[in-house]
């Protein structure tokens, strides 16, 4: 659909006048005069509303926001920050109502009488609209200087005039002031543009929540999009162990090297200073969305260093470097339209080339500073939590020995000779805790204390129903569910949950048997009286080692260091979803279809039976191959006959269109058809082939 930007000078109603900055009697009359015109023609057009057939459709807008409103009729009206000026020349701020009509068809015309006359051969009109602005009651103008966007749908191929309509005494419009619509580019407010690669910000809204945003705002996009860079596999820590879960070796190369466009050079002209460029138009959104399809970075550059061209020779010569191939035909075709500039582009091209490559430099620094900041966040938080890991290693070994020696070994030094006397052969008892309601729970922490010789066990568990087994200590001792005591001796099985911090408790006392099997129920308690209970267990474990309430701070922290590296897996998934569309989308393919690759590979296995493109020879033409499902082109190239006698639909068509069967290409792969399906497509469509 080809769209025509139109200053908003339409009906007539809204007429620009020149609103200057300069506090001068002459602007002030000017503006009074524009005003009261218009006031005088917005209240009859609203006394003719009744008798017409036309919808009045409302729009509530921020004056100090950009917006792109669209009609049920599909005209698309971009009204940037500042566009309204009030009764004394001021930019308004508030908020402001826009109201429109239109009449698109020849029927909604005539019914409501604003066919233009025949004399002025109008009659096939391309759609008319009315567009009015009014804040808190007040009429406004708009500032000419900031002009108000129209694109229509486009209704014919011949050439269109711009008319401007007004209203006589019988409410008949007349037509006057013609003029072509506008041949220079249109720039439009960046922020209505996107310059995303496609999906990307499908993939963001689906992955929400993230941190802190329950849902995406387009600021998040783009931050998103902007922060990404293909990763470093040379990271060390919790980083690098999230990303070897995801491909091997092999697969990392692989997609290291897919053509991308860099996020940062995006952010980098995405700047004010190139709102006026034809970077800031519709058309240039267009080519950007096939640019990125194929990650050509050198085509992207070639764009933003031309400025000062017409966009059409920018196409041309983009279409030259792209090659023969489906990106080189799509440029191709965008340089028919022979798009032109925008005004005054020549001004600042070089300006803006010099200003984009300062950038990209400036926002590389900025994002090397952000990565070296956040690896070395993550490097101390990693310190952090293996100098903790290592002090409650050195907590239960010290609960072991003190366990150990207190069941009766006795150690003698002599020299370098460490002599070990058995005192007594200790027995084994098994013992297992059962937490009934364990699973309800975010986290279970379970201990036994030997109250004889005042020791603390910290019992684990693989589902926190059964615990069973101790923490660090060697199987010579302590294997499984069994552990060294005492028949008799007077214990203590204790399970703190937290459910949302919310600490629940268990306790029982027992006397040690040959086998121990405890049944726990975990039940609510309030912090203080969690306190109160742990209070006198410490009191039992006398040293600081065998003091359940340090365990459980422990406990505490490696269970929010566990969460920290299950966000920082998951937000990495996140991110590695995003970056393969990024930086790894165009390599899904494995190639994205090679000329010269395909021109060898048809002359040599193709030809002779397919020797035109375009007619019957002894095979079928193939101009419309690649426009069919690759996979199912492969599949037939390789084995005709195989898939043909499987039944397979197309393949008996295809079958029955040629008088001899076709040769199997089983070695050509889906990405040498590709390539065959690239040099047909580039033949065809220059009608270099027969």
């Amino acid at each position: 659909m080809l769209k025509k930007l139109l200053p908003l000078l339409l009906l007539a109603l809204l007429s620009a006048c020149n609103v200057s900055q300069k506090d001068n009697d002459s602007s002030d009359k000017k503006i009074q005069v524009n005003l009261d015109s218009l006031k005088k023609a917005v209240a009859f057009e609203d006394s003719l509303s009744i008798r017409e057939n036309l919808e009045r459709q409302f729009f509530t807008i921020d004056a100090k926001q950009d917006h792109v409103l669209e009609s049920e009729g599909g005209a698309v009206i971009t009204i940037p920050k500042g566009a309204f000026r009030d009764a004394d020349g001021n930019a308004v701020e508030t908020e402001v109502k826009i109201e429109l009509k239109e009449a698109q068809s020849l029927q909604d015309q005539l019914l409501s009488d604003i066919i233009p006359d025949a004399e002025q051969k109008l009659l096939a009109s391309g759609g008319m609209l009315y567009i009015n602005a009014t804040s808190k009651g007040q009429q406004l103008l708009i500032d000419e200087n900031t002009p108000i966007y129209v694109e229509v749908p486009k209704q014919t191929d011949n050439p269109v005039m711009v008319f401007e309509g007004v209203r006589d005494s019988t409410g008949k419009l007349n037509w006057s002031n013609p003029r072509p619509t506008e041949k220079f580019l249109t720039p439009v407010p960046l922020s209505s543009l996107d310059f995303l690669p496609e999906g990307f910000a499908q993939a963001v809204h689906e992955g929400m929540p993230f941190r802190n945003h329950e849902v995406a705002d387009q600021a998040l996009v783009d931050s998103l999009y902007y922060s990404l860079r293909k990763r470093h596999y040379s990271l060390q820590g919790a980083l690098s162990e999230i990303l070897r879960e995801f491909s091997t070796d092999k697969e990392h190369y692989d997609r290291h090297h897919c053509p991308h466009i860099r996020p940062l050079s995006i952010k980098a002209i995405k700047g004010k200073a190139f709102e006026n460029s034809l970077i800031a138009t519709r058309e240039f959104q267009a080519r950007l969305a096939v640019i990125h399809k194929y990650g050509r970075q050198d085509v992207l550059n070639l764009y933003i260093n031309n400025l000062d061209k017409n966009l059409w020779e920018i196409d041309s010569i983009a279409a030259n470097l792209a090659g023969k191939n489906e990106l080189g035909i799509a440029l191709n075709d965008f340089s028919k339209e022979r798009l032109t500039n925008v005004p005054d582009a020549d001004l600042y091209a070089e300006k803006l080339r010099t200003l984009y490559a300062k950038r990209i430099k400036e926002l590389e620094r900025k994002q090397e500073r952000l990565e070296k900041a956040l690896q070395k966040s993550l490097a101390k938080k990693e310190a952090i939590a293996e100098k903790k890991q290592k002090e409650y290693k050195k907590v239960l070994k010290k609960r072991f020995i003190h366990r150990v020696e207190k069941h009766g070994y006795k150690i003698k030094k002599l020299g370098w000779t460490g002599i070990c006397e058995v005192l007594e052969q200790l027995p084994k008892g098994k013992i297992e805790l059962i937490v009934k309601n364990g699973p309800t729970f975010d986290r279970v922490h379970s201990y036994i204390i030997n109250a004889q010789i005042n020791n603390l066990w910290a019992v684990k568990s693989e589902d926190t129903i059964l615990f069973n087994s101790g923490f660090y200590e060697p199987c010579r001792y302590n294997c499984g569910s069994e552990m060294l005591w005492n028949e008799g001796a007077e214990m203590i099985a204790i399970a703190v949950g937290y459910k949302d911090e919310q600490p629940y408790l268990a306790v029982e006392k027992f006397f040690a048997k040959r086998e121990n099997i405890h049944y726990l129920n975990l039940k609510a308690i309030s912090s203080k009286q969690l306190e109160k209970e742990l209070a006198w267990m410490d009191k039992l474990g006398k040293n600081s080692f065998n003091k359940i309430s340090n365990d459980l701070e422990s406990q505490a922290f490696f269970h929010q260091e566990k969460k920290r590296k299950e966000k920082m897996r998951q937000e990495e998934l996140f991110f590695d979803q995003l970056r393969f569309i990024v930086f790894e989308k165009t390599c899904t393919d494995g190639c994205n279809g090679d000329y010269e690759v395909g021109k060898t590979i048809y002359l040599e296995n193709c030809k002779a039976c397919h020797a035109s493109l375009l007619k019957q020879t002894v095979g079928t033409p193939l101009y419309d191959m690649p426009n069919q499902d690759l996979d199912w082109v492969t599949r037939y190239i390789n084995d005709p006959a195989g898939l043909t006698a499987s039944g397979d639909p197309r393949a008996i068509i295809a079958s029955n269109k040629t008088p001899s069967a076709m040769t199997g290409f089983p070695t050509l792969s889906r990405c040498d058809i590709k390539s065959i399906a690239a040099y047909i497509k580039y033949e065809v469509h220059n009608n270099t082939s027969e």
